[in-house]
């Protein structure tokens, strides 16, 4: 079935979907990660679109969704998620992110967990209970200020590598990240190093996927994400293998089944 593009306005940003498979199917969407854009979820998309009706998008600051007035933050985002959900006339739908876009999913989950028939995280820590050692704290703190220093050029480099292993996704992460300035780049980055807050005793009740690459070294991706499924036992834990942060990309064949297996 043809993917349909649209777009709506909201909070001095026109925000850019696309849309594909049956319209009476169950409601699955897509959020990609920071300086990424919906291009990102594209094999997965095009797969699910058998069973679902698959929704991808570009976060404001992000792809087409831009320029985007005011500050960016993973509230902010989260409520757009649901103003894109109300402008498709979705009551309920299967949240999936990576990244920046899994920290989205968890906020929307959080606060509107009647909106959210399942959530499946990729390569993000628990938004709301990720130890940080101290030191982990203050470099969090000072991020912006030192991802600054980088000349812009190499920040793409380095961006590229750290968050993939394969050629292939390497090259689609230098492509879109350069779409970007670098103020940009910070502002988004911002909105993760703001991110994390506290409410360690929460759960999502919903089913739960919870699944990074087995070389995702980014920040406490590992460790947090590990720490992560021991606390919350009822969810589903996948390491992806041959993967790095981007682990969709890295083997969009395995993260395929794994979300058609969730799904089932």
């Amino acid at each position: 079935m043809a993917e349909q593009a649209g777009q709506f306005s909201r909070e001095g940003c026109t925000l850019h979907y696309w849309i594909s498979g049956p319209d009476d199917a169950p409601a699955l969407v897509f959020s990609h990660g920071a300086t990424l854009d919906n291009q990102s979820w594209a094999v997965q998309a095009d797969a699910l679109a058998e069973t679902h009706r698959v929704i991808r998008w570009d976060l404001r600051g992000h792809g087409l969704s831009r320029p985007s007035s005011g500050a960016h933050s993973i509230d902010r985002f989260a409520a757009d998620l649901i103003a894109l959900l109300d402008h498709l006339g979705i009551g309920q739908a299967v949240l999936v992110g990576l990244s920046l876009g899994g920290y989205v999913s968890q906020a929307v989950a959080h606060d509107h967990p009647e909106r959210v028939a399942a959530l499946a995280v990729f390569d993000a820590t628990n938004l709301y209970d990720t130890p940080l050692s101290g030191f982990m704290t203050a470099m969090m703190a000072q991020s912006s200020l030192l991802i600054g220093l980088f000349p812009w050029r190499r920040l793409i480099e380095m961006t590229a590598r750290q968050s993939a292993v394969t050629p292939e996704a390497q090259d689609y992460i230098r492509q879109v990240v350069s779409q970007l300035t670098k103020p940009e780049y910070i502002a988004i980055w911002g909105a993760v190093q703001t991110g994390l807050r506290r409410d360690a005793d929460y759960r999502f009740a919903g089913p739960t996927l919870l699944a990074m690459g087995d070389r995702d070294k980014v920040g406490v991706v590992d460790a947090g994400m590990r720490h992560w499924a021991k606390r919350w036992p009822g969810a589903r834990f996948e390491i992806v293998p041959g993967a790095g942060h981007c682990s969709n990309q890295d083997n969009p064949e395995f993260v395929t089944q794994v979300l058609r297996d969730f799904l089932k």
